[in-house]
């Protein structure tokens, strides 16, 4: 009987000992991710117009959001993207690199500049496009959104008018 349950002791601290073998995880790093939880857009706000002016050719357009928090190595780059309205913003067909080489949280464009490219993009002259838009982070593996989309009207340029003060009676 005693020999019996010293057996029975073995085979359950056996069973216990192979239980607690190490289990060897693989440290390798296969990817970074980027915190986007407080990634918004600040300016222009949704539902916004911007009237391209043809007499104030290098006028800035200017474009801000807050940044994105980086993973461990990799640093964050920032672009402009955008589709005509109604159509899905991950397939994109506009984008634009951030100031600084896409370092910075703004895009600051010329009016003259945003008129040629959207030319380039097929907007006739003196045309209007509606655009459902928001700022893509990358660290060169991953890709997010920012949590807003925006839209907005951008008329290209037209007949110029230079900006002027009217004075005189109401």
């Amino acid at each position: 009987m005693r020999s019996i349950q010293i057996a029975c002791r073995l085979i359950v601290f056996s069973l216990l000992l192979a239980a607690c073998q190490k289990v060897d995880y693989d440290k390798t790093v296969t990817g970074e991710g980027i915190e986007s939880g407080n990634f918004r857009i600040q300016s222009p706000t949704t539902a916004s117009t911007i009237a391209l002016n043809a007499a104030t050719p290098a006028a800035p357009v200017v474009i801000r959001w807050t940044a994105a928090k980086p993973g461990v190595d990799k640093p964050i780059t920032y672009k402009w993207i955008a589709v005509k309205k109604g159509e899905d913003i991950t397939k994109y067909t506009y984008e634009l690199p951030a100031d600084n080489d896409g370092k910075a949280t703004t895009l600051t464009i010329t009016q003259e500049k945003l008129d040629l490219y959207l030319f380039s993009k097929g907007v006739p002259d003196n045309g209007t496009v509606e655009l459902l838009w928001s700022i893509q982070a990358s660290n060169g593996e991953t890709q997010v959104l920012s949590q807003d989309q925006f839209l907005l009207t951008v008329s290209r340029f037209t007949d110029g008018a230079t900006p002027f003060t009217l004075y005189g009676p109401e």
